[in-house]
Order: structure tokens, then C-alpha cells, then sequence
């Protein structure tokens, strides 16, 4: 796998998106009931803010955990954003900046700045529209306290020692580094994605997401020293209060396989010619 010059890097959401069952893997996975059922509120409903909602959970989740590991806490979509100054004298950067420093300060539990923590979700609407109207719907969009209680129980219950979180990876596959952002990582073992959803089943991409962050990992981390590993991969859903799992181990045999694989795919699949699909924003 050799990266030459000019070899395009590409997100591997996106690619996954148009490809969702390109690394779908054959291994069961187990489903898990960790905690009650909710519903979305009905203003997520109202006014389509599902993906804002799954963006604010996982920014309260992962509050509550570097909280638990006593981790630094930061966002990359917000520091941008913080960083422009075309948005130097907007209101709205004043009010992001005060929120910020509230979510990365250890001193304040998650379940105490929710609205903070809502208006830290809304950088990932700025960071690709300034229209106010949909950035205010996120800001009054309403949360479930005990949705959130539950997820703070679920926390508590893991039983993991280090923590790292939206970590960049990436695998070079013919003329193209598929490069991702898996939500956090326990143990150098654990990844565990976070998938606000009213579906029960899992969705093939985010399967195929999974195992490209395994994959991922495992090149980077172990492949060169011919070893075996064996990861656990979690989907938790904090809305169903569900966790799917599956274990999955991995050699240098393995690996040279499924990445022999994808390579002929990637061969035979339609060229990108979209400039977002090498944009670093959708990376995230």
C-alpha cells in the first residue's frame, strides 16, 4: 500500500454512503438492552432536525466521557468556526465561544449545560450554511432529560481504562485514502460508534463504517508487526437504549484479504469527480 503523490484522499462516510455494503462482513451482531426506550421530541420531528439531534447526543456523550476518563474535551467544528473571522463580529460567535468554554470545562456536568451543549451542535450547521433560521431551531430544539439520565447510567456502566475519541484514520485503497473519524475508541480495542436512530436494525453502512475503522486501526497500529488482534465493535443507540456488538479478530492474512478486496472495488466503481467527497469538513 503505497501512498504516491497526488493519490486522492476521499471520505470514507461519503464513500460508504454510495457504497453501503462494500464492507459488509458476515459475522453476527448482538443486540443488547442497556437502557429504556424514547421517542424523538416532536419539535426534531416539526422541524427535520434529526441529524442536529444526533449531533447534540454525541457531543453530550462525549462530554460525559472524557468527564469519566478525565479526558481534554474539545471539537474540531467549533475551534474552526472560532478560528474564521469572518464570523469575528457575529453574535452568534460570541454566544458559541461563551458555550465552548462551558462544554470543555471539566468543572460543569454534561446534564447541567444542555442549551451550551445545543449551541455547540449548531458549528456543524455553520460550518456548511449560515442560514439563522435552521441554527436557531437548534438551539431551541428540545432534549429529554431522561433520555439523557440513561445515557449517563449507560456510561458509568462501561468498564473500559482509556479513552480516545474522534481519532482521524485512514487506508490507502489503489488511488484513493479513504480517511474517517470513528467516534471514540476504548483500550485500543473497543470502537464504539453512537447512532441516534427510531430503527431497531442496523443500517449496512454504518456495519460497513465499522469494519473500515477496524480495518483502519488495525494497519496502522498492528499489521506491520505481524500481529493478531481481537476488537470488539459497538453500535449504541441512546434513544432505543440499545447496544449492538460484535467481536471480530484480525491477522496480517485477514487483512491483505479484505484490503485485496476492496482494492479490486474501488478498481471497478464509478471515478469522484464530486469535490466534496475530499472535503475535510465532511470527513467529521
Amino acid at each position: 500500500m503505497n501512498f504516491e503523490p497526488g493519490i486522492r484522499k476521499v471520505s470514507a462516510t461519503i464513500f460508504i454512503d454510495r457504497h453501503p455494503d462494500i464492507l459488509n462482513t458476515d459475522e453476527p451482531w448482538k443486540m443488547f438492552e442497556v437502557g429504556p426506550r424514547f421517542e424523538y421530541p416532536q419539535c426534531v420531528h416539526d422541524l427535520q432536525l434529526y441529524k442536529d439531534y444526533g449531533v447534540f447526543m454525541e457531543l453530550f456523550i462525549r462530554k460525559c466521557l472524557c468527564q469519566k476518563f478525565q479526558q481534554p474535551l474539545m471539537d474540531r467544528f467549533t475551534e474552526r468556526i472560532l478560528n474564521n473571522n469572518s464570523y469575528e463580529n457575529c453574535e452568534i460567535k460570541l454566544l458559541l465561544t461563551a458555550s465552548y468554554l462551558k462544554y470543555i470545562d471539566p468543572k460543569f456536568d454534561a446534564i447541567d449545560i444542555v442549551n451550551e451543549i445545543k449551541i455547540v451542535a449548531m458549528s456543524q450547521r455553520l460550518t456548511f450554511t449560515e442560514q439563522m433560521e435552521n441554527v436557531n431551531n437548534v438551539m431551541d430544539m428540545e432534549v429529554d432529560y431522561a433520555n439523557l439520565r440513561a445515557i449517563q447510567e449507560f456510561i458509568n456502566s462501561l468498564p473500559y481504562d482509556r479513552l480516545t475519541y474522534k481519532q482521524f484514520c485512514e487506508l490507502s485503497c489503489e488511488e484513493l485514502i479513504l480517511i474517517g473519524v470513528p467516534d471514540f475508541i476504548f483500550d485500543d480495542s473497543v470502537i464504539l460508534q453512537v447512532s441516534t436512530s427510531m430503527r431497531p436494525e442496523l443500517y449496512a453502512r454504518k456495519c460497513s463504517k465499522m469494519f473500515f475503522y477496524t480495518l483502519a486501526h488495525y494497519y496502522e497500529n498492528y499489521y506491520h508487526q505481524n500481529l493478531k488482534k481481537q476488537y470488539t465493535l459497538i453500535v449504541y443507540n441512546p434513544l432505543l437504549g440499545i447496544r449492538y456488538e460484535m467481536t471480530i479478530n484480525i491477522n496480517a492474512d485477514l487483512f491483505r484479504g479484505v484490503h485485496s478486496s476492496l482494492e479490486k472495488c474501488v478498481k471497478i466503481l464509478p471515478k469522484f469527480t464530486d469535490p466534496t467527497m475530499c472535503d475535510h469538513y465532511t470527513i467529521m
